[in-house]
């Protein structure tokens, strides 16, 4: 018995417009939420290495308070969604777990069986990607807390924390969740830098513009005096300033380099750290430049 064509062409078109009805509702979705789910901050922890493992035991009464409060959802940054705390006063960060492991049809078991060399090559890059992330934090945590304001880190396994985190997504979704299974950081909230400096310069404020200069690149050095490199030193997205102070709000690219302990070193690193500042000085606010230029000759 011969299937009419007429009802295979239907079913076709059915499927066809099932299909592509499904993939716009998950667009629409994936914009509305910013692609937050649940699943993409998941991920298995390891076991606490001995830099963290004595911090990760101890949460006092104030950050419990802190972590009680609910974080709604601010941003989607290249390695975290950011949410923030009610009290505006702090933000909290989760992984973006799914750019950090391999997709599931490389982590297939007959996927690997067919192609090894590919999918082994694949598992090896995100862990290393994992790894990196991971590290960089543990930096931030160990090396850099007063510079990028970072008041808890939680990367590993845990059972005594026995705190909620409530958070709410960009459509309102609330969320949750038990501090002890995800990787998060608490970290203060601040201020971006450009914003910062334009309103000082639109408020007249010209002397507290300089200082601000100049403590931002005082920031880069006690940085480079502590040996550690900044992979993404964006002063547009990655730095703010809380209370006149400036911080760095990016934890995700830190790595050791001793060789920035050195006075010269320490010179071209500023200068590689400060392009993008300098060429958006001299585009908003030229008469701005000297001052930078002044500090780099100071510091050499």
């Amino acid at each position: 018995m011969k299937f009419p064509i007429s009802k295979l062409l239907n079913l076709i078109l059915k499927i066809s417009l099932t299909v592509f009805l499904f993939l716009c509702i998950e667009r629409l979705t994936h914009t509305a939420t910013d692609g937050f789910s649940i699943i993409r901050i998941t991920h298995p922890l390891p076991k606490a290495p001995l830099s963290l493992e004595r911090h990760e035991a101890i949460i006092t009464d104030h950050l419990k308070e802190i972590l009680s409060q609910k974080f709604r959802y601010l941003s989607s940054g290249a390695q975290s969604y950011v949410f923030q705390s009610d009290d505006k006063g702090y933000v909290l960060k989760f992984f973006k777990f799914h750019h950090l492991r391999a997709p599931l049809i490389v982590q297939n078991l007959f996927f690997k069986t067919l192609f090894a060399s590919y999918s082994e090559k694949k598992l090896e890059k995100k862990q290393t990607q994992l790894n990196k992330a991971f590290t960089s934090h543990e930096i931030a945590y160990t090396d850099l807390r007063e510079l990028t304001n970072l008041k808890y880190l939680h990367l590993n396994q845990t059972n005594h924390l026995n705190q909620t985190l409530h958070i709410v997504d960009k459509i309102g979704i609330h969320y949750h969740l038990s501090a002890d299974a995800f990787a998060f950081a608490l970290q203060k909230k601040g201020s971006l830098v450009y914003p910062t400096l334009n309103k000082l310069i639109i408020e007249g404020k010209t002397s507290e513009a300089k200082k601000a200069i100049y403590d931002l690149l005082d920031l880069i050095q006690s940085r480079c005096k502590k040996g550690v490199a900044d992979l993404d030193p964006d002063f547009s997205t990655n730095f703010a300033f809380l209370d006149s102070k400036p911080f760095q709000i990016d934890l995700g690219r830190f790595e050791y380099n001793l060789y920035l302990k050195e006075e010269n070193e320490r010179h071209n690193e500023l200068i590689r750290s400060t392009s993008h500042f300098k060429k958006w000085l001299k585009s908003h606010h030229p008469y701005l430049l000297s001052d930078y230029e002044q500090y780099l000759s100071k510091n050499k």
